[in-house]
């Protein structure tokens, strides 16, 4: 990778950000509350008619899943990124949602369960009641949001009690938060061959409550080590493989079919594969 390759994808992001009027991330337009005069008319008379026992509610819900910003995809030419969305419904039922961006997909993801709530009423009589997910707690986020540095000095404190160092204490309440407690009752049974105590039970309580099922489950879905801490991955694979077959009851064709795709996982996020290419215009 040149500097013209660098200098080639920046020029590719900064019509995405210099035109990021209709994200609803980092104070984009379509999070404004503003709305196309269109959208905003069609939306009246949705409410004036329901209001008339003219429409039903499946009608208003309707009509607000339409919605359009005022500023929806401005500017973009047909040289630039598409970045519109498509919610689309075929003649044998099946839903579609492709397209728009990342910062634009819970907007995606809400218009399509509006759809399948009109659906499951319409066809199947069943009323879905919506449910405001931001206030969902995730595993291991249960505790006192405004209360984070001291919850997490609770962990880290009994972290330590259990034999850890305070980084690796640290490390693991980051991890795992209000879990972190049921993390370290894997202390009992002692280190595994080659791992630290925090990485046996890391992967213990991953394998046991978590359903990690494969190294490249472990190392780069539920710990990021991959994407973020490579330079371990020499010392871990082995080990965690060796852990994981013990566990599993993996057999040496196991073992070897596992080793070699977190092998292949670890070169793809390394890039490998650019840096044994020969450079264009040279031979090999």
């Amino acid at each position: 990778m040149t500097i013209d390759d660098i200098e080639a994808s920046w020029a590719g992001l900064r019509p995405l950000i210099n035109d990021n009027g209709s994200s609803d991330y980092n104070g984009g337009g379509a999070n404004s509350g503003k709305v196309s005069d269109d959208s905003f008319t069609a939306l009246i008379e949705v409410v004036n008619a329901y209001e008339d026992d003219q429409a039903t509610r499946a009608d208003v819900e309707r009509a607000i899943s339409k919605l359009e910003t005022a500023h929806a995809e401005a500017g973009l030419s047909p040289s630039q990124v598409s970045r519109g969305s498509s919610l689309h419904q075929a003649i044998d039922g099946l839903i579609t949602l492709s397209g728009g961006k990342i910062t634009d997909y819970r907007k995606m993801a809400a218009g399509a369960l509006a759809l399948i709530r009109r659906i499951l009423v319409d066809r199947f009589n069943v009323d879905a009641p919506a449910v405001d997910s931001k206030k969902l707690q995730v595993s291991g986020g249960h505790f006192d949001p405004t209360n984070v540095e001291e919850t997490m000095a609770f962990y880290i404190r009994i972290g330590v009690d259990a034999g850890l160092s305070e980084k690796e204490a640290q490390d693991l309440a980051n991890r795992f938060g209000s879990n972190t407690s049921r993390v370290l009752t894997y202390a009992v049974d002692g280190p595994a061959p080659g791992l630290s105590l925090k990485e046996t039970m890391s992967l213990r309580y991953s394998l046991n409550e978590e359903m990690t099922l494969t190294p490249v489950d472990y190392l780069l879905r539920r710990t990021n080590a991959l994407l973020f801490h490579a330079e371990t991955l020499a010392e871990l694979k082995q080990p965690v493989v060796d852990e994981m077959a013990q566990t599993l009851g993996w057999d040496d064709s196991v073992k070897a079919q596992q080793l070699a795709a977190l092998n292949a996982a670890i070169a793809d996020s390394q890039l490998a594969y650019l840096k044994t290419a020969p450079a264009p215009g040279h031979p090999e």
